[in-house]
Order: C-alpha cells, then structure tokens, then sequence
C-alpha cells in the first residue's frame, strides 16, 4: 500500500483527501465561515479515524500550492511541512489550477480552469485535455477576464470560482460552453491534488522540503504599497501579507 494524504487551501472551501494510490478512501471537504487553521487539524484527525488508518501508514503528502488565498496557501503549506518534518514523509507540490482542471476528467478539449484573485483580476491557465491526461498549455497567469479571453483562441470549457463569477460574460462569448457553478466543481479539491501527486509519487519523485513553496503568482499588498522594502531579504515568500 502507498497511502497519500492531500490537502487543498488555495480556496475558501478546503479539503482533506486519503489514497491508497490512486483510489479514494475517504475525503472532508468544508466551506467558508470558518478558517482552515480551525478546521484543519481536526479534519485530518476525522480522515484518520474514519478510515482506519494509524498515521504510520501515510507514506506521502500532498498540498496544493496554489495560486490562490495567501492565507490559505501559508496554512496549507505550513501543516503539511510540519508533519513531513516529523514524520520525514516525502511531499508533492500540486498546481492548484491543475487541481481545478482535473474536476473535468472525461473532458477532451481544452479546459480553462479560473480562480477569481479579486481585485478585477483571475488566475488561470489553459490545459489540453485527453482520456483523462492534462497537459499544460503556456504558464499560469493572472489577468482581468478580457486579456484572458483574447488569449483563449479555440474553444475551451471553463470552470472554477472565476467561471462562477463572471459566468454571463464567459457564456456570451463562448456560447454558453461554461462550467463552475455548481459547487464541487468551482473549487481545486484535495482528492485530484492526491490523483495528480500520485502520478509523480509513482516515478519515485518528491519535493525539496527546503525549497517546496506557494505559488502566489502576484505580488502582495504589502508589496505592493512599500515597493522599497526588499520582501525577499525581509522574510520571503511564506512570510507575505495577504491580499485577500
């Protein structure tokens, strides 16, 4: 058995997920109104027990590194290098977007996976769908919708929180070929970070803990407003403010 337990906080709606390769044992998934800081940790309690499953057979983790929530991603991040750092368990870092497109296995086209980032703006990228196997097409991004569109130039499903939000725009201009609005598909979720992990898990590849990271795409507020503070030097990637 090679058991993984994946985790996804790019969102507002979190997730848990066990494996056992590439089946699902069992998953949590909770909505908004409280913090994952809140929720995590008695959710992978809950995971555990359900299942059955004594920590000493977790043999990987997975977490999706975003983009996504600041805050989100940090806590995500932070509770998994923590168990991988006492446990010594290997950890594979998930595009969170990839996540995302992997809600539409049986897809073949492209898919274009959208998280809304505020402000005007969505994170987002553009897969190549085939029996199940997503390619990435070009680098994950974040733009306002009508770059995104320009950039999109064959036909494409979308789906995700960014879909949701702007879904008549998206439908007039791509014939109403859009998805999102029904929940469990407007999110990344833990299991297709877990499916995806497994992928790499299976080639004998991991992570660097050293160097894993989110993948916050743009820059902070803080960074934003005090552009003549050196973040970097200040404390790096895990220590900015979020934007959202």
């Amino acid at each position: 058995m090679f058991k993984i337990l994946a985790l996804e906080t790019s969102t507002e709606f979190g997730s848990l997920a066990l494996l056992n390769r590439d089946e699902l044992l069992a998953e949590i998934c909770f909505g908004g109104g409280v913090t994952h800081t809140e929720r995590l940790l008695p959710a992978w309690d809950w995971i555990l027990r359900t299942s059955r499953t004594p920590l000493s057979e977790i043999r990987g983790l997975a977490v999706g590194v975003g983009p996504g929530s600041f805050t989100g991603l940090r806590i995500g991040m932070a509770t998994v290098l923590g168990m991988a750092w006492a446990r010594r368990l290997p950890v594979v870092g998930v595009s969170s977007l990839k996540a995302l497109a992997g809600n539409l296995p049986f897809v073949s086209g492209t898919v274009c996976p959208l998280i809304d980032a505020r402000k005007g703006e969505i994170y987002w990228s553009l897969y190549h769908s085939e029996n199940g196997i997503l390619s990435q097409i070009g680098e994950e991004k974040v733009s306002p919708l009508s770059e995104i569109l320009k950039s999109v130039t064959r036909p494409a499903i979308f789906l995700g929180t960014g879909a949701r939000r702007y879904r008549p725009e998206i439908e007039e201009w791509n014939g109403g070929k859009t998805r999102g609005a029904d929940s469990l598909l407007a999110y990344p979720l833990a299991r297709q970070a877990g499916l995806l992990a497994w992928e790499r898990f299976a080639r004998g590849e991991s992570d660097d803990l050293k160097t894993l990271a989110p993948n916050y795409i743009r820059k902070s507020e803080a960074e934003l407003t005090h552009p003549e503070i050196n973040w970097e030097r200040e404390g790096g990637k895990e220590d900015r403010f979020e934007k959202h």
